[in-house]
């Protein structure tokens, strides 16, 4: 369970992957349930009661997500190697791209979730016009860049503890504190 000024994700889990995200952001409740197939990838979506159509591209290791709603959008995931959300794509039902938000990280050091499962993929597709906190809060390696189609770049300064793991970043623009970080062994 996560909770913030802005809202609140519970996360359920099957074995390692996570079957269900669900919870409030904004006022908006959210019910996302995951199926996995070989290979533990994502097969089926479903938000809030809709079964949505996945493929999943493993050259590019790319996720499409086809909303099957009357918008029949579709939204694209690209992945890391290290499992985490780059770049997120939105085109609409005639397949013409509408934008698209991109994702970096700083290498080589430790982000909040170094020591747990992937999220950013599983918390961007149940809230994709939040992914930018996903991202931020969920990745493996430490936020470091965000530049989207339709938004003003964001970029951090991160500080690390003595073992790498990112405490503190900064955002870069008016050294505004973007968030914080506190471990504890259990």
């Amino acid at each position: 369970k996560a909770e913030s000024q802005n809202g609140l994700y519970k996360l359920s889990y099957a074995g390692t992957n996570i079957s269900k995200v669900e919870g409030q952001v904004s006022g908006t409740a959210f019910n996302v349930t995951f199926t996995y197939g070989a290979n533990n990838r994502i097969t089926s979506v479903t938000k809030n009661g809709v079964v949505n159509t996945v493929h999943y591209n493993a050259a590019q290791n790319l996720y499409e997500i086809f909303d099957n709603t009357q918008t029949n959008m579709r939204w694209e995931y690209l992945l890391n190697n290290d499992g985490d959300v780059i770049e997120i794509r939105r085109f609409d039902n005639l397949g013409h791209f509408l934008n698209g938000n991109t994702y970096y990280y700083e290498a080589g050091q430790k982000g909040p979730l170094y020591n747990a499962n992937r999220v950013t993929l599983q918390l961007a597709i149940a809230l994709p016009n939040k992914a930018l906190q996903s991202c931020a809060f969920g990745g493996y390696r430490p936020f470091k860049h965000y530049a989207g189609a339709n938004a003003v770049p964001i970029i951090v300064n991160n500080t690390f503890d003595a073992d790498g793991y990112v405490i503190d970043s900064n955002n870069q623009e008016n050294e505004n504190n973007f968030a914080s970080f506190n471990y504890t062994n259990i």
